[in-house]
């Protein structure tokens, strides 16, 4: 008997899901909507139209008609007065506006004006606070400062918190800008609550706002996050993490580098190889010992940007007899990239034993190694397998036009 009562009882949870939920509060809401509606029609039926009108569907048309006009009188009303209060506010507001930012421009300066201000927050919220975020974003130093201890005692930090934990999207989103734009001792904290919010918008902004805060801990706590980021996240932050690569480059991605988690390693790579930042050759050879082939096949791509030397360019003739064909390919064009004529043979090797993406890669390569490559090609051209023959007389072209190009 309990376990049918279990099972029926999960049933029951189970039908409820939010779709259903939510079809479920749309019909409570019109039902609810309808009964308001037709209580005063029932209403003027029963003490005004029945006593003077005996048919009972003309009391109930009466009735309807009498109480959907009120309605739209009513609305019509309703709206001409809000539309004419709007236009009042706007055209104070307007008036207003000069003052609150002589008001801002001051306080900034280091007059005290918090009462002036305050007065004009009561009547006018949004005014200020549009300024005092405009005034936020001109000025730095002790200036900011002031404007962010006038933001704490307008109440505006105090809202924009609120707004950052139980608002919207949109709200959450204006609310990390705007706290952004404060000192970093007073956003920070609720900035780094925000990298934990379910929506990747409300993310994305919070970590813009913390990189606006310059402290090195902000970037690279911004970079740690964006590594185990979703891949909206990951690709809006890229471009803003790209001014501190430098930064990032001393401790940050060192230190992810050596992480046992593959994922992480690999993105942080990844970011290193999009901003073409040199890492040290003693930071990627554990990688290039990697067990995972993807973390092996873009660390050889960031051998290159070391620069040419002995111990390099045994690491890319190593990943070219890699038992990995992704691995394979990396050195190939990391060989390109360095056009190391040592790597002719291993190149040469990989036109027959490879696939297609391989082949292609190698042949490039070869394009790159001057005569002795384009000897290879044009040996290549005479194959038997059309297949490597069209490549490399394709490759062959390409090699010999781009010079041409370069002098137009």
């Amino acid at each position: 008997m309990i376990r049918k009562l279990k099972q029926c009882c999960s049933q029951a949870i189970s039908w409820f899901t939010p779709e259903r939920l939510e079809r479920a509060v749309v019909l409570v809401k019109v039902c609810l909507v309808i009964g308001i509606f037709l209580c005063p029609v029932w209403l003027l039926h029963l003490y005004v139209y029945s006593a003077r009108v005996r048919e009972l569907p003309l009391s109930l048309a009466l009735s309807f008609l009498t109480a959907q006009g009120s309605t739209v009188v009513l609305q019509l009303v309703i709206s001409c007065a809000l539309k004419k209060r709007e236009e009042v506010r706007s055209k104070s507001a307007e008036q207003a506006l000069p003052a609150i930012r002589a008001c801002l421009a001051a306080q900034a300066g280091g007059d005290h004006r918090h009462k002036e201000l305050q007065r004009y927050s009561v009547w006018h919220q949004a005014e200020v606070e549009q300024c005092l975020t405009a005034f936020l974003s001109a000025v730095d130093g002790h200036a900011r400062e002031r404007l962010t201890q006038l933001a704490i005692h307008l109440g505006f930090r105090a809202r924009w918190q609120q707004l950052a934990v139980s608002g919207g999207v949109v709200q959450k989103r204006h609310a990390a800008h705007c706290l952004g734009l404060l000192s970093a001792w007073a956003a920070r904290p609720v900035l780094r609550q925000m990298l934990s919010d379910r929506s990747p918008l409300v993310q994305s902004a919070a970590s813009l706002s913390l990189l606006k805060l310059g402290a090195a801990e902000d970037i690279e706590d911004v970079f740690r996050f964006s590594l185990q980021a979703q891949l909206l996240v990951r690709a809006m932050l890229a471009g803003a993490l790209r001014p501190h690569a430098l930064l990032l480059r001393e401790r940050a991605i060192p230190r992810e580098l050596t992480g046992k988690n593959p994922r992480p390693v690999l993105t942080a790579l990844e970011m290193a190889e999009a901003w073409r930042v040199p890492l040290s050759l003693a930071s990627l050879i554990p990688l290039l010992l990697h067990a995972d082939p993807r973390i092996r096949a873009t660390a050889i791509r960031l051998l290159p940007l070391n620069g040419l030397d002995d111990e390099v360019e045994l690491w890319v003739l190593a990943g070219l007899a890699d038992p990995q064909e992704t691995v394979r390919a990396a050195a190939a064009s990391a060989a390109s990239r360095m056009r190391m004529i040592s790597s002719i043979p291993a190149l040469e090797r990989l036109i027959d034993e490879a696939g297609d993406e391989l082949m292609n890669e190698a042949l490039r390569a070869l394009a790159t190694m001057g005569s002795e490559g384009w000897e290879i090609l044009e040996r290549n051209i005479l194959a038997p397998d059309r297949r490597i023959a069209a490549k490399a007389a394709e490759a062959l072209a390409m090699a010999q036009i781009k010079p041409a190009l370069a002098h137009l």
